[in-house]
C-alpha cells in the first residue's frame, strides 16, 4: 500500500514465507528504500534464519524481527509479514548488532552505541539531535532489556528511542531478529537514524490503580522472579488482589492487571508473565526486593489508544507512519474483549504498523503492557 513518494508499506498473510514476501515487494518501493522494517509473525524460525532477506529488500539499512502477531494496515494476523520502506530521500539510517546474552558488557555496548553515533555523523555532517531519533529491536528470550536499554539510552545525549522485544508467538524459548544483511544469534539491534520528516516516540498504557501501595517483599531480580508481596508468597497475594485461585492465573487474566512502578515522576507498567509452581511470580521485568508499587487493572483501551495518537497528531500533524510495539499482553486483552475491530480502524487511519511485543523500550526505560512506537509526519 504506497501511502506517499516516501513511506510505503506492505503486508502479506500467505503461509508460505518466501511467496509472502513476493506479495510485499509488490506493494513497497524498496528500490529508493533508505530504512526499512519488516516483521513477521508465525513462520518458523528456523525458516527464518536460512532466509536471505536481501534477496527482496537490497537497498538501505534493514532490520527485521518476529512478533507474536503484525500489525498491518489492515488486519491483525498472528501469522505474515509487514514492510514498510522510507526513502532515503527523507532519511539516513545506520545501524549495529548490540551483544544482549550472556556474553553483554554494558562498556561494550555504550561504546558502540558512541561509534554508531560517529557513523550517522560521517554521513550527515554535524547531528542536529532534535532530527534524530532511535529504534531498539531486542532480543526478548536474554531477560537483558532493563541493563541494555539503559546503557544506550546513557549515551544518546537526548536522542529518542523506542523499541520492542521480539517473541515467538508466546512460546517464551526464540526468536529472529535480523540488521545490517544477517540475522543475529543472541544479538539485538539498533538503528539511528536522521530524518528531515516531523517525528515523536510515545509510550501510553490504559491501566489504572486499583488499592494501596503494595510492597515486593522478596525477590530475585536476575531472574525476574518475585517471591514474596506483602509478606506474603506472591501468587497467593497477587490472587487474593485480582479475586480469584491461584489456577486461575491464566495469561488471559494476567493481561488484564498489572503493578505500577513511579519512575522520574512517572508511572511505568510492570507485568506478571506467570505464575510458578513454587508460588513465586515471574514478571517480565525485572522488580526489585522492596519497590513500592501500585497493583492496577486495564480501563479503555480504545480510548486510550485513540486520545494517544490525537495528542501525537496535534503536535506533528498528520501521520504518515506508526512503527508500533504493542505489548503481546495488550493483544491477547484485545482479542478477548473483543476490541480488534474499532482498535484496527484507529490503526488504519493513522498508518500504524508493527507488532506485538515480549516487552517494550522508551528512551532508557523497559516497561510492559504498553503501546509504544514512533509516529512521523510530513508537515
Amino acid at each position: 500500500m504506497k501511502n506517499n513518494s516516501h513511506i510505503t508499506i506492505g503486508y502479506s498473510i500467505k503461509t508460505n514465507l518466501e511467496c509472502a514476501l513476493d506479495e510485499v515487494i509488490k506493494q513497497v518501493d524498496c528500490d529508493s528504500a533508505g530504512l526499512t522494517f519488516c516483521f513477521f509473525s508465525g513462520y518458523k524460525i528456523t525458516e527464518l534464519s536460512d532466509l536471505n532477506l536481501a534477496r527482496w529488500l537490497p537497498n538501505g539499512i534493514v532490520v527485521a524481527c518476529t512478533g507474536a502477531a503484525v500489525i498491518t494496515s489492515k488486519s491483525y494476523p498472528k501469522k505474515g509479514v509487514v514492510v514498510t520502506c522510507i526513502s532515503s530521500t527523507v532519511i539516513t539510517a545506520v545501524s549495529d548488532s548490540i551483544t544482549t546474552d550472556d556474553t553483554l558488557r554494558l562498556s561494550n555496548i555504550r561504546e558502540k552505541v558512541r561509534r554508531l553515533s560517529r557513523n550517522l555523523e560521517s554521513k550527515i555532517g554535524v547531528i542536529p539531535f532534535k532530527d534524530v531519533f532511535a529504534v531498539l529491536l531486542m532480543d526478548g528470550t536474554q531477560n537483558s532489556e532493563e541493563k541494555v536499554t539503559s546503557a544506550i539510552g546513557s549515551q544518546l545525549r537526548g536522542i529518542p528511542l523506542c523499541g520492542g522485544s521480539a517473541t515467538d508467538s508466546m512460546q517464551f524459548k526464540a526468536n529472529a531478529i535480523y540488521s545490517n544483511g544477517e540475522w543475529l544469534d543472541g544479538d539485538s539491534a539498533l538503528v539511528l537514524a536522521h530524518t528531515n520528516l516531523a517525528f515523536e516516540v510515545f509510550s501510553t498504557h490504559h491501566y489504572t490503580s486499583m488499592y494501596e501501595s503494595i510492597v515486593i517483599s522478596s525477590a530475585d531480580p536476575s531472574n525476574r522472579k518475585v517471591l514474596e508481596i506483602n509478606g506474603q508468597p506472591a501468587a497467593q497475594e497477587y490472587a487474593r488482589l485480582v479475586g480469584c485461585e491461584i489456577e486461575e492465573l491464566t495469561p488471559d487474566i494476567l493481561s488484564q492487571y498489572a503493578m505500577l512502578v513511579i519512575i522520574g515522576g512517572r508511572q511505568y507498567v510492570r507485568s506478571v508473565a506467570r505464575a510458578n509452581s513454587d508460588g513465586s511470580l515471574t514478571f517480565s521485568c525485572a522488580v526489585d526486593e522492596g519497590v513500592v508499587m501500585h497493583f492496577a487493572r486495564s480501563t479503555e483501551m480504545v480510548k486510550n489508544i485513540e486520545q494517544t495518537l490525537d495528542r501525537v497528531k496535534s503536535h506533528i500533524g498528520e501521520l504518515e507512519l506508526v512503527l508500533g510495539f504493542n505489548c503481546a499482553y495488550r493483544e491477547l486483552e484485545m482479542r478477548r474483549a473483543g476490541l480488534t475491530k474499532k482498535i484496527l480502524k484507529i490503526f488504519r487511519q493513522n498508518n500504524v504498523v508493527g507488532f506485538s511485543a515480549y516487552g517494550e523500550q522508551i528512551n532508557s526505560v523497559h516497561v510492559n503492557q504498553t503501546f509504544t512506537g514512533i509516529a512521523l509526519s510530513h508537515t
